[in-house]
């Protein structure tokens, strides 16, 4: 009975002793990152450097283009970038990538090369608040019409045998999302629905209903939507 206890006692000891050998190839076969470590710059608040990435494989980018690209701010010109997935702009300070301290309401980045400009700005998501860039594609003094561009970061699956197939980590670009202003008002999601829409804007429904159905209008394409706030902001 004891040689028994001893048998079984030694088998879960050499057991559990392969199960850790097993999870620790496990983490050494883990080599997928996400891409970027950031290091502070020392002295000068608010600003980041970031290095170049490690190891692992990636597919996409967290970039909307990754070129930097001369971009106006305040008057002063940077060769600079759009990270969408961290939605933070950077730009090249000598070899640096340094982020740029974006402040709320005062920061307008503008792109002539892409015919682009970004405000940092609070909108309504749901029923949160966010801060962050949106690209204006209209805008009068009344009416606003802005998107949201949007990078996710899926971390990848590393195989445990053989059989299993390795997945990478991957920045996937989602679709843009498309904010209003009316007035000066809160920056919200764009309706989908041709009635919630319209209700919007109660001096011009009929007119506005008649646009969308006569002119086959999405509320979820951006030439589309272009053309219907010009129409409204006439």
């Amino acid at each position: 009975m004891k040689k028994l206890i001893i048998y079984i006692s030694v088998f879960l000891l050499g057991s559990v002793f392969i199960f850790s050998q097993e999870k620790g190839k496990e983490k050494e076969k883990s080599t997928y990152e996400s891409s970027y470590q950031n290091k502070a710059i020392s002295g000068t608040p608010g600003m980041v450097t970031q290095s170049l990435r490690s190891k692992g494989d990636l597919k996409g980018s967290p970039y909307i283009n990754e070129d930097f690209i001369s971009a106006e701010v305040d008057g002063s010109t940077y060769s600079m970038r759009y990270n969408a997935h961290e939605d933070q702009f950077e730009y090249l300070d000598n070899d640096a990538v340094v982020l740029f301290p974006a402040k709320l309401g005062a920061t307008v980045v503008e792109i002539p090369r892409l015919n682009k400009k970004y405000e940092y700005l609070n909108y309504k998501d749901g029923r949160s608040y966010n801060y962050g860039f949106l690209v204006v594609l209209y805008e009068t003094d009344n009416l606003k019409l802005f998107k949201k561009e949007k990078v996710n970061f899926i971390k990848g699956v590393v195989p445990k045998t053989s059989y299993d197939r390795a997945y990478p980590d991957e920045y996937r670009r989602e679709r843009d999302v498309f904010y209003y202003q009316i007035n000066g008002g809160e920056i919200d999601r764009v309706p989908t629905r041709n009635r919630q829409f319209t209700s919007l804007f109660t001096d011009q429904s009929k007119e506005i209903d008649n646009y969308i159905k006569s002119n086959k209008i999405s509320l979820n394409d951006e030439n589309d939507l272009k053309k219907l706030f010009e129409f409204i902001g006439k």
